[in-house]
């Protein structure tokens, strides 16, 4: 049995709708500070089947 989430988040929601007028100011690699912070990368790419991100300074 798969669980459904919830997702309250405007900037989800509004990407789903397709009706957030800045999405990569959410999507892509961001620095994110407070109890989440560190490097974020965020996608949205509904049908992939794998995602990789790699690190090209390493």
């Amino acid at each position: 049995m798969t669980k459904k989430k919830t997702v309250n988040d405007p900037r989800i929601l509004g990407i789903l709708a397709a009706d957030f007028s800045d999405p990569f100011s959410f999507l892509g690699m961001h620095k994110e500070t407070g109890a989440d912070a560190g490097i974020w990368v965020r996608a949205f790419l509904p049908y992939a089947e794998r995602v990789e991100v790699v690190d090209v300074a390493k």
